[in-house]
C-alpha cells in the first residue's frame, strides 16, 4: 500500500498561508505527524530486519556446509562427536525456525502498522474537505473504505467492536480478548 498516494489539499503547499489557524488544520498536522512518526519507525525497524535476514542467511548457510562437512567426515569421526554435531545442528535449526517465527511476526505487524498509516493519512484528507466531513454518507464511504484495509482477523475484529458497533459495546472489552501472563 502506497501512502503517497493520499495528497491533502493545500496543507502541504508550501505557498499555503499558514496565519490561517483552525483546529480541523491542527487536527490533520497531528494526523500527518503521527503517520510520519510511524513511517520513521517503520523505515528504522525494515533497515534493522534487513541486517538480520543478512546476517540469519549467513548463519544458514554456514549451518548447511558444517553438516555437509559432518556427513563427509562420519565415517572418520567417533560416533559421540557425530551425534553431538548433529544435536548441536538440530538445535541450530531450532533457533533458525524460531527466528522465522519472529521475522513473520515482523511482517505482520509492519502492513498492521501500515494499515493504520493508511487511514491516518485518509483521515486527514477527509478532514481537509469541509463538504465531505459534513455528510454522513460521505463517513459511511470512508469507514467502507478503510474496513477493506483490514486483511487480519484482529485488524477487522477491532475494527468491528470500535466502529461497527454501537458505543457501549465498543469500550467493553471482550473476556475471550484478556490475556493472563501469569
Amino acid at each position: 500500500m502506497n501512502t503517497s498516494e493520499i495528497s491533502l489539499p493545500s496543507l502541504r503547499d508550501p505557498g499555503a498561508r499558514t496565519d490561517d489557524w483552525s483546529p480541523e488544520q491542527q487536527f490533520v498536522r497531528l494526523l500527518e505527524l503521527c503517520e510520519a512518526q510511524i513511517g520513521s519507525a517503520m523505515h528504522d525497524a525494515e533497515t534493522a530486519v534487513g541486517t538480520l535476514l543478512h546476517a540469519f542467511n549467513g548463519v544458514s548457510e554456514t549451518s548447511r556446509s558444517m553438516r555437509t562437512s559432518t556427513d563427509i567426515l562420519q565415517g572418520t569421526l567417533d560416533p559421540q562427536v557425530i551425534g553431538e554435531l548433529n544435536r548441536q545442528f538440530d538445535a541450530i535449526r531450532g533457533q533458525m525456525n524460531s527466528a522465522v517465527i519472529a521475522l513473520q511476526f515482523h511482517d505482520k505487524l509492519t502492513q498492521r502498522l501500515d494499515h493504520v498509516r493508511h487511514s491516518l493519512l485518509r483521515l486527514a484528507a477527509f478532514t481537509c474537505d469541509g463538504a465531505q466531513r459534513s455528510q454522513r454518507q460521505q463517513w459511511d464511504q470512508l469507514l467502507a473504505t478503510l474496513r477493506q484495509l483490514y486483511r487480519t482477523e484482529e485488524e477487522r475484529q477491532i475494527f468491528r467492536r470500535l466502529i461497527e458497533e454501537d458505543g457501549d459495546s465498543a469500550v467493553q472489552a471482550d473476556p475471550q480478548d484478556d490475556i493472563e501472563l501469569f
